[in-house]
């Protein structure tokens, strides 16, 4: 109020920081007992700020990814990163890498997308919880179903 910016202006701009992987948001969990993060009893949020990277350690961090996994590879996993607004975090990044040699493209691609859906300050907005769902749906198509009795 003393500065004439309301709660949603510095809200953005907090999530903007978290984008451009300036700061780290954690989000509030419920109290003891409570299962999952639901938002009508969520504590606040915890905001931290990351350690400050020159211009050449950053791009020393996308070097090394290029390398690793290869320009076309990082080039989509930064675009699915993107799609959950981390595409400018290495570490969200690769995560990426790797699920991209795990996982089926075309199922990765429309998880994340689904996920990206949700509102940009969604707890489960976030790479971490994309791959949970990818692992989950692997073993499902990895455990055959029984046959059931009307087709044997």
């Amino acid at each position: 109020k003393e500065f004439g910016i309301s709660v949603e202006t510095v809200q953005v701009g907090m999530l903007e920081l978290a984008e451009q992987n300036i700061i780290v948001i954690t989000a509030g969990t419920g109290p003891p007992g409570t299962r999952g993060p639901r938002f009508d009893f969520r504590g606040p949020n915890k905001y931290k700020l990351r350690a400050l990277r020159s211009e050449k350690e950053i791009a020393d961090s996308w070097s090394r990814l290029e390398s690793k996994h290869g320009p076309a590879h990082l080039s989509w996993a930064r675009e699915y990163a993107g799609l959950l607004n981390v595409q400018n975090d290495p570490v969200h990044v690769n995560k990426f890498c790797i699920a991209l040699r795990t996982y089926n493209p075309k199922l990765l691609r429309a998880t994340t997308r689904d996920i990206g859906k949700l509102r940009r300050n969604n707890p489960r907005r976030t790479p971490a919880y994309v791959l949970g769902i990818m692992k989950q749906k692997q073993k499902r198509i990895a455990t055959p179903k029984p046959p059931q009795a009307d087709m044997i």
